[in-house]
């Protein structure tokens, strides 16, 4: 097992809530934005910190103001093509790449806490994500993408479950501790791609989402007012769905689309199928390879104790044509079940990523025996080969299920090599993906 400086440290400093910011309390990352990068902060301070791109001084714009429920400041600066140095009050930020060779997934890395369930958020092993943060970030990615659900703080903590003095609500108090406190050294590592998830949507966590991470410039007055996202002027569809945007990483175009206001049980919420069927052709229309990049999975087994495993309705009918026989959309990279999966399918459509078990509860979290529809082998990895799922069949598919961890998927010649790992950075299982293929090898056995 790796042992890494950052595991030590946490071990010994044990629990890991603080709700006590410092005297200047203040975060600094770079992000892919829609036309290209940009320098965040996000700072107690009352104007926004110096700047240096490259040996020039540059001034970083305010991107929101503080507010009651969000007393901070939010500053931006793009970061022009060709820079080759960016400083933010004096600390460095590494810069994209331009070819990416290694790239951290992570997904629903928040902890849980709502009027059904509550996480104990308080105990590094119920809820991991800040050691993840620490171990994923020694590992040097050159780039971090992000699938969704970053806010999950959604009510007071009840009394006994381990997650007291939790702040609760969309606000900066529960952001911070979600996020933005336990992603500190991630956030210094390397450059983001954000996924806005279902927890980001209007009436949850709508309005950090919009003031902190969204790709698109904030609007004050129309961000999540009266239950919709965005402006007009940036919504070609429903007032609840934001475009796409594209992030180059290499000769792979990825494509980021916020399918928040898909509804898993609702086939046609809204007319939405209409408006993502329209994103879905324009990412297929691109010369590949094309990564898409969406919180919901489309054909995925869900992971519940309910045994439902029919994806996403919405979705599925909305990117089956696009999708199907374009062998230029290669992969799907999604979050949303908190277990990891891959999977191909008989039809001609991008095989699936999903790593969402950076942090929230686990699917089936200490109830392996109640999901039905998952083939156990061992308790400890389930295949659902030749399964049905919605309007797609699954050719090969692979889950390690139970498990806290994060995917880093590295370049290998005319391959992509994604590596599962646990929270100590253990190898569990590595899938070579070539196209739409995948192949997989288990490498760790988890101990009974």
């Amino acid at each position: 097992m790796r042992l890494f400086p950052a595991l030590v440290s946490w071990l010994t400093l044990g629990a890991l809530h603080s709700a006590t910011a410092s005297a200047e309390d203040v975060y600094r990352w770079i992000q892919y934005v829609d036309g290209g990068h940009e320098a965040r902060v996000a700072t107690s301070a009352a104007s926004c910190p110096d700047a240096m791109l490259g040996n020039e001084l540059a001034t970083m714009s305010v991107r929101a103001d503080p507010d009651g429920a969000f007393p901070i400041l939010v500053c931006a600066l793009s970061i022009p093509t060709g820079t080759r140095r960016v400083a933010i009050g004096g600390m460095p930020l590494v810069l994209p790449k331009p070819t990416p060779e290694r790239i951290l997934l992570i997904g629903d890395t928040g902890c849980r806490i709502s009027s059904k369930k509550a996480q104990a958020c308080n105990d590094i092993s119920e809820w991991p994500f800040r050691l993840i943060a620490d171990t994923a970030a020694e590992m040097k990615p050159d780039l971090v993408i992000h699938v969704g659900d970053y806010y999950y703080r959604e009510t007071a903590c009840p009394p006994g479950k381990g997650c007291a003095g939790s702040p609760s609500g969309d606000r900066w108090d529960s952001w911070r501790e979600d996020f933005f406190a336990p992603a500190r050294p991630l956030l210094a590592a390397a450059p983001w791609v954000f996924v806005r998830g279902n927890h980001e949507k209007c009436g949850r966590g709508g309005r950090g989402w919009s003031r902190l991470l969204d790709a698109f410039p904030f609007d004050a007055p129309s961000a999540c007012k009266d239950g919709y996202v965005s402006s007009p002027s940036r919504v070609s569809c429903e007032k609840d769905v934001s475009p796409r945007f594209v992030a180059h990483i290499g000769e792979v175009k990825l494509v980021v689309i916020d399918v928040s206001a898909a509804d898993e049980d609702d086939p046609e919420p809204n007319n939405l199928v209409e408006c993502y069927r329209l994103q879905f052709e324009a990412a297929a229309s691109l010369k590949g390879p094309v990564w898409l990049a969406f919180h919901e999975p489309i054909w995925s087994p869900r992971g519940k104790e309910d045994g439902k495993k029919d994806g996403n309705p919405t979705l599925a009918l909305a990117a089956r044509a696009a999708l199907a026989s374009n062998a230029n959309v290669t992969a799907m990279l999604s979050g949303h079940i908190h277990t990891f999966e891959v999977m191909s399918y008989f039809d001609d459509l991008p095989m699936q990523i999903v790593s969402g078990h950076s942090g929230d509860q686990l699917e089936c979290f200490g109830h392996e025996d109640k999901c039905s529809h998952q083939k156990q082998f061992n308790n400890h990895e389930i295949k659902f080969d030749d399964d049905s799922i919605a309007t797609a069949k699954v050719k090969f598919g692979y889950g390690v299920p139970n498990k806290f961890g994060f995917s880093m998927i590295d370049r290998h010649d005319d391959m992509w090599t994604i590596t599962e790992h646990d929270i100590h950075a253990n190898k569990q299982l590595k899938c070579d993906m070539r196209g739409r293929e995948i192949a997989c090898e288990r490498l760790a056995k988890t101990p009974e």
